[in-house]
């Protein structure tokens, strides 16, 4: 069994101009959402993801900050796109369902795109249940709605050429006041993912319901060679630190003594 968190949206459908940090929110879904195939997907931009600090140790307030690379391949179509109006990918290498908020039913309701506007940086990531002390942990996706951990999710242009990279923050976890358990933390699988946005035939603003990944770590599932893991360390008790210097006081104290 696995559980996925993927960068989100709020029940309100965001409609143009109405982009904050107020209209996105991240939540917890019981889906894999990189397993979301689509031949017409074969033409978007194609590359990998590695962690770029893959191993480490951290204590246990330590905040863990998640870096990785995107690397389009070489034989990719550039990640070269711009919204309002869309430029750079084509409609029909996206899929055409998207999904809105019906006021006069409080649910959700499905309809195809006639239009897409907007295209966007996005980002999933999927772990085991039994993750161990993954879930002591809060997460935060990096984004461009929060200046104090900025990253690409919510952008909606990019470029990168084919063979190059590009490096930036994916996300932090953040211990629990008192600190997470000592042990070891690990991570598999993160991706780039493109989210999208525009109208149906009856003018209403859909979001997309599925998002194309551009980009993922450990695809070949040789978790020990591509995972993310840190060595999590317990921070001694103030009490702890007390015996210490009452220890070295009396050693000091035993050192004297015999030097006099």
């Amino acid at each position: 069994m696995t559980a996925a968190l993927r960068s989100g949206d709020t029940p309100r459908i965001s409609k143009p101009g109405e982009e904050s940090m107020k209209t996105r929110t991240y939540k917890l879904i019981a889906a894999a959402c990189l397993l979301m195939g689509n031949a017409a997907w074969a033409e978007l931009p194609r590359g990998s993801l590695s962690f770029l600090q893959p191993t480490g140790t951290a204590s246990s307030t330590d905040a863990i900050d998640i870096w990785v690379r995107l690397t389009l391949d070489a034989d990719s179509p550039a990640l070269s796109f711009s919204s309002y109006p869309l430029t750079g990918i084509a409609h029909e290498d996206l899929s055409p369902e998207g999904y809105y908020y019906d006021p006069s039913t409080g649910a959700y309701s499905y309809a195809n795109f006639a239009n897409i506007d907007r295209v966007g940086i996005s980002a999933s990531m999927t772990w085991p249940n039994s993750a161990g002390i993954f879930s002591a942990y809060n997460f935060s996706f990096a984004t461009q709605y929060d200046p104090s951990l900025p990253g690409p999710v919510g952008l909606n242009h990019f470029e990168l050429a084919p063979g190059q990279h590009f490096d930036y923050l994916f996300g932090r976890f953040t211990p629990p006041a008192g600190g997470a358990p000592a042990g070891t933390f690990s991570l598999f699988q993160v991706a780039m993912t493109l989210e999208y946005s525009g109208v149906d035939a009856n003018g209403r603003w859909l979001n997309s319901v599925n998002r194309p990944v551009i980009a993922s770590t450990c695809e070949s599932s040789n978790f020990e060679s591509c995972g993310f893991t840190r060595t999590i360390t317990a921070v001694p008790e103030p009490s702890s630190y007390a015996l210490l210097a009452l220890g070295l006081v009396g050693v000091l104290g035993a050192a004297r003594r015999r030097s006099t």
